[in-house]
This record gives C-alpha cells, sequence and structure tokens, in this order.
C-alpha cells in the first residue's frame, strides 16, 4: 500500500502528481492500541483470555460444562446478547478484542463456576485457570481494559469510511480522548450513574466487614463468587468503577 515505488500511493501519484499521501488513521489507531496494551497488566488480561478461550472452545467437556452454568444462570445469558460462549481475540485488529472482553467480562461468573465445576473434577488446567482469574489486579485490568476499547470500536469503521476527511478524522479522535478523561477526572459521574452515594458505599464496606468478622473460618468467603454472595451487588459495581477512575 505504502511502498514509494510500486505501492498503491505511488500508482496513485504517477496519475495525480498532486495528490498527498497520509497514513490510514484506521491503521494508526490499531498500532496505538497495540503500543497502549504492551502494559504488564493489560497484556496479561489478553493472555488469560485468549488462554480461557482456546481451553473452552476446543474441548468438548469444557464447552459442556460452559454450557450448563450459562443455562443455569439468566441474568448473565440475557447480558450475553445470544452469544453462548466465550470469543478469541484477534490476532491483528486489536479494537475488535472490546467485544471479546465484554463477552468475558459479562460471562465472568459463568466462566469460574465452570472453572470451579472442572477443577472438582480433576483438571488441573481449569484449576490454573480459576487462580489467574480469581486476582484483583486481573479484574480491574479486565473492567479497564474493556472500557477503553469500547470507547473506539466505532473508529475504525469511522475513519475508514468513504467521506471522512482528515479534518474529521482529527476531530472524531480528539471527542473520544475527551471522553475517557473526562470520566477518568470526574468520580461523580459513576457514582450517580449507578445510583449510591459514597456514604452508602462506605456503610456497605462496614456492613461486609462486620458480617464477616461474626462468620465462622469456613464460612468467610474465599472466592469472587461467595464474596458476591455476602457484599451488596451495588457495593461491588462502584467498587471496581472507584478503583478504575479515580
Amino acid at each position: 500500500m505504502s511502498g514509494k515505488y510500486n505501492g498503491v500511493q505511488a500508482r496513485i501519484s504517477s496519475i495525480i502528481p498532486e495528490a498527498t499521501y497520509v497514513h490510514c488513521k484506521s491503521h494508526c489507531l490499531n498500532l496505538a492500541v497495540v503500543h497502549s496494551c504492551k502494559d504488564n497488566s493489560v497484556r496479561n488480561v489478553m493472555t488469560v483470555v485468549q488462554e480461557i478461550g482456546f481451553a473452552f472452545d476446543y474441548s468438548a467437556k469444557r464447552l459442556q460444562a460452559f454450557f450448563d452454568e450459562l443455562s443455569s444462570d439468566a441474568a448473565t445469558k440475557e447480558n450475553m446478547e445470544k452469544r453462548t460462549k466465550l470469543r478469541t481475540l484477534c490476532e491483528t485488529w486489536w479494537t475488535s478484542r472490546a467485544d471479546a472482553l465484554y463477552t468475558f467480562k459479562t460471562a465472568f461468573p459463568v466462566v469460574v463456576h465452570s472453572l470451579e465445576r472442572l477443577q472438582n473434577l480433576g483438571d488441573d488446567k481449569a484449576g490454573q485457570h480459576l487462580a489467574s482469574l480469581m486476582r484483583f489486579q486481573f479484574v480491574i485490568a479486565l473492567v479497564v481494559s474493556e472500557h477503553v476499547l469500547q470507547s473506539t470500536v466505532h473508529l475504525p469503521i469511522f475513519l475508514q469510511g468513504a467521506e471522512c476527511d482528515l479534518l474529521e478524522a482529527v476531530k472524531e479522535c480528539k471527542t473520544v480522548v475527551e471522553m475517557l478523561r473526562s470520566e477518568r477526572n470526574d468520580d461523580n459521574t459513576y457514582l450517580m450513574d449507578i445510583g449510591l452515594s459514597l456514604e452508602d458505599f462506605k456503610r456497605e464496606v462496614e456492613r461486609w466487614r462486620a458480617r464477616c468478622r461474626i462468620l465462622p473460618r469456613d464460612k468467610v468467603p474465599t472466592t469472587l463468587c461467595q464474596t458476591l454472595d455476602i457484599v451488596n451487588p451495588h457495593c461491588i459495581r462502584l467498587l471496581i468503577q472507584y478503583c478504575v477512575f479515580s
């Protein structure tokens, strides 16, 4: 495409000498996303999501376990929007990974329950995958990566539009950047969005701590799913958003 002797730009220049060559902005966006995802925490998320996606995709036993857990979880099944399995990551077009990360994040409880079930059946690999998921750093990095990539999904389509010019491309990119910057700097946006004040959040945390203190040792939650049974779901959502955007 960009070859100055035999590429498309050379052929167009030979016909229209006044034509100015510029790099494909959609491709530049993809390169920027690739560079941004070199952060260790984000790279770890991509690796884990891909490995678990392959683990379920290429094993009938694991895939059946996922189907069974998904069928018994009506809320997750509805949020999956007719998706019936995890999606693997595209190797080249990184902005398209947003859909795979969204599917994984939405199906997270189902994935955890499936892996726990497989681990109990003697699947050692499932236990290793489960250990990778049940870390706070992984959960936060997953939420951040999915949110940011979702914000860029429409850009490649816009940038490749036949009527899009350079000025419009810059304007649209600046809009996305400003939106992300605004979300990062404004905690109230997320507090109001989920309908829970900071005072409510603090009360929920104290209630959770108090309840855990009176629980027998064998009843104290040790997994994410057990914790979600105790903590108010709104509190969990606020906790994640507070950690991500503060």
